[in-house]
Order: C-alpha cells, then structure tokens, then sequence
C-alpha cells in the first residue's frame, strides 16, 4: 500500500519536527494529535451519489484486480479525473467530488491497514505543476531521479547568508511557534512573496 507509507511517513516527518523544534525535546505526537494536525487539510474523493468511494481496479504485477481509491490533494486533479471516468464509464454519470479531511483519510488508511485480508489500497494524486517543482528541488539531493517518489510537501527554511539552510521559517499564534507545512506550489510562493513585502529584512 504506497500511499499508506506516504501518509505515515508526512506524520513520522510531523513527529521528528516536534521533537527538534528550536533544539528543545518535547513529546512525539501521538496519531490523534497527527490527525489533528491534519484535520484543516482538503482532501478530493470521488463518489456516487450517496457518498459512497468510488472504487477503481487496477492489476498488480501479477496481473491481478487490485481495489483502489484514489484521493487527490488538488480540486482541478480531481475534477479532470472525474470528467474522464465519467466519459468512459456512463453508469457513473451520477458521480460526484466531496471533500474530507486528510486526518479523517489518515485514519481511514490506518484501520485498513490493521485489516488482514481483502486491504483497499489508496493512491493520493496531486497536480503536475507541483510534482515538476518538487522534481526540480529533489534533482538536487539525487541528480539520477526522473520522478519524484510519492506526495511532495514543502516548507520553507531561513539561510545563514552563505545558502546554508538555517533553521525552519514559522509563525507565531496563540502564543506558540508554528511551522507551515504546503502542499501546493502555489501557496508557499504565495506565503514567501507575502513575508518579502511584509518583512523584507527576514525574508532575505
């Protein structure tokens, strides 16, 4: 299950982040706490009309039907995939987008994951735009690599002056220190061309 990992692995990353901020040790997060985190971010399903999963088949390497649902971090994706499923498949005409959460999808794939027989498997699918910028910054780690290997999520960090990465760039609310985790391209430039004209100084 490929996007089971993926997802496990967006929360392993939280885990790690949690217990380095500012160098001080806290506590690992617990899978509520993840799905907590993850609660605020959209995630894309097809479904019919009574809100039930689309379910695809594809073959795995032994030429088996294997049942996957597919979500999607970006609404365009989703919407492109809707219009052709529904254009080779006319008895999903009544189809439709719905939106969850991805800690509601975390969950999900964590029960199914316990299960020991008959396992759906999940594929999470993002935009092209963002997967060729997230190839182009990861060419830089493995200058072989020709895709990028799953879901790519950003964030930003500060410099020392010298192009050295220097600490995770944050935000303050309530009281704490945050660090934005993106999934989209478009929303960390977006947030890095709002810091420059906010505070031009820290942006360099």
């Amino acid at each position: 299950m490929r996007a089971f990992h993926k997802l496990v692995g967006l929360a392993l990353a939280l885990t790690v982040l949690a217990t380095t901020l500012n160098g001080q040790p806290v506590a690992a997060l617990t899978e509520d706490q993840v799905v907590q985190k993850l609660s605020n971010v959209p995630v894309f399903m097809i479904t019919d009309p009574k809100g039930n999963p689309l379910i695809v088949n594809v073959k795995d390497k032994a030429q088996k039907d294997v049942p996957l649902l597919l979500l999607f971090m970006d609404q365009k994706r989703a919407q492109d995939t809707y219009t052709n499923i529904k254009k080779d498949n006319a008895s999903v005409k009544d189809a439709q987008i719905i939106v969850i959460s991805l800690g509601l999808a975390f969950k999900a794939i964590r029960e199914e994951a316990k299960k020991k027989d008959n396992k759906l498997n999940f594929e999470f699918l993002t935009d092209s735009k963002t997967l060729s910028y997230a190839l182009t910054l990861f060419k830089k780690v493995d200058a072989k690599a020709t895709s990028f290997p799953g879901i790519p999520v950003f964030y930003a960090m500060g410099s020392d002056g010298k192009g050295k990465a220097k600490g995770y760039v944050t935000f303050e609310k309530d009281g704490k220190q945050l660090i934005p985790f993106y999934f989209s391209q478009t929303d960390i430039e977006q947030n890095i061309s709002d810091l420059k004209k906010s505070k031009p100084d820290l942006a360099k």
